[in-house]
């Protein structure tokens, strides 16, 4: 098994053009019956709303691609969580077509970033509504209201991630919203915080391996 990420770096052209596509597909499938190498390849789809069910019309670049190809699966991301993501296969020559999608969560148990099955559902129930959309996009969670929150929920010191979600999930917001509200927190002189007593304290961000974490730090007062 051979991994090539991505399919674009394989020529010197975009694959939206049928030529070179089909000259990429060749070769693989050449390297496939005469030397017995499967590949992997990772290509990428345009910007789609969340709430549009993902399909192989959705594969950027040339529909040979996908012609050629034994088998087609998509990574997508879940509307219920924002380290939620799913797999949806949409061609396969060899078997059967799986049913639904693979619900996988994005985490680090395994030492590493990696993905864990959580089970089998339906991609309508990782999509947004049309509503939920626009709503959401409209959203903003004031860094006024993200300082007022932050006291109760660093009591003890959290890792980013927790942090992010718990802050994401009580303002309605997607993660990298947050993330970018808590950068002006810790970044070179940001203002004071309060604690959960009532003293001066000031946002940190560290890092310990591959792990962020975030906490309170005292300001010593004369």
């Amino acid at each position: 098994m051979r991994i090539r990420y991505n399919i674009t770096a394989l020529a010197l052209k975009t694959t939206a053009d049928a030529d070179t596509s089909i000259g990429i597909m060749r070769g693989l499938k050449r390297l496939q019956i005469e030397k017995g190498i499967s590949s992997l390849v990772l290509a990428h789809t345009p910007k789609l709303a969340s709430g549009v069910a993902l399909s192989l019309n959705h594969l950027a670049g040339s529909k040979n691609l996908s012609n050629f190809a034994d088998s087609v699966f998509f990574i997508g991301r879940s509307v219920q969580n924002s380290t939620t993501r799913y797999l949806k296969q949409v061609k396969n020559r060899t078997d059967e077509e799986l049913y639904g999608i693979v619900v996988c969560e994005l985490n680090t148990n395994a030492g590493y970033l990696g993905f864990e099955m959580v089970g089998l559902d339906a991609e309508v129930n990782h999509l947004a509504t049309l509503n939920e959309e626009v709503e959401t996009c409209s959203r903003k969670a004031p860094l006024a209201n993200i300082v007022e929150k932050l006291p109760s929920l660093l009591i003890t010191q959290q890792s980013a991630n927790q942090l992010e979600n718990q802050l994401a999930k009580q303002f309605s917001t997607d993660v990298r919203t947050i993330r970018k509200r808590l950068a002006i927190l810790t970044a070179p002189g940001a203002d004071y915080l309060l604690d959960e007593a009532g003293g001066l304290c000031v946002l940190v961000k560290q890092q310990a391996g591959r792990e962020v974490f975030f906490s309170l730090r005292p300001v010593e007062t004369p």
